[in-house]
């Protein structure tokens, strides 16, 4: 069986994160809305700077996946998607290294991060968003719980075509 850590991500991470994200987004057909590293418009000090506020708020969360040799080969964050009304969702990202897909990392992580929702007084929704044509991704998320809210129709252009998105969620029945 092959070992990895999950773990809080850390400051002292924002570069080796850097390096992580480009052959992800320059993978093709890789299923994120970067088409290619040229899109990254992070420094490593403005990285830097959101993993610490992500470490000190309460309804944020960064984690990351760590081999053996301590390479990232897994990325998750949970964060609010817009101004203040939206301090109780968040939505979800997540990303796993080409070579360690399939093996359980992102279960694992999107397993981590919704027991913290779930166990977070502050959270009462999860939400995410995928494009359509990603059927194996709709099939993880919806074995976790997700439940399809709808479809954006043509909202993305990517690699000379536009992209419907499928909106995920999750209500967790509370008061907060």
């Amino acid at each position: 069986m092959t070992e990895y850590t999950l773990r809080l991500t850390q400051p002292e991470d924002a570069s080796a994160l850097l390096e992580y994200m480009g052959p992800i987004a320059d993978e093709p057909n890789n299923g994120i809305s970067l088409a290619s590293s040229d899109e990254i418009t992070y420094t490593e000090e403005g990285l830097r700077k959101q993993i610490e506020s992500q470490l000190q708020a309460d309804n944020r969360l960064s984690i990351i996946a760590i081999d053996q040799e301590g390479s990232i080969i897994g990325y998750l964050n949970c964060d609010p998607p817009g101004p203040r009304g939206y301090l109780h969702t968040v939505s979800v990202g997540i990303t796993v290294r080409r070579d360690w897909r399939d093996k359980g990392v992102g279960s694992a992580m999107m397993r981590y991060a919704l027991d913290w929702c779930e166990s977070n007084a502050t959270i009462k929704r999860v939400e995410l968003d995928v494009f359509t044509n990603n059927p194996r991704a709709i099939h993880v998320y919806e074995k976790f719980g997700f439940i399809q809210e709808g479809v954006r129709r043509s909202v993305y252009y990517k690699h000379g075509e536009f992209l419907d998105l499928l909106h995920m969620g999750i209500v967790y029945e509370r008061d907060i």
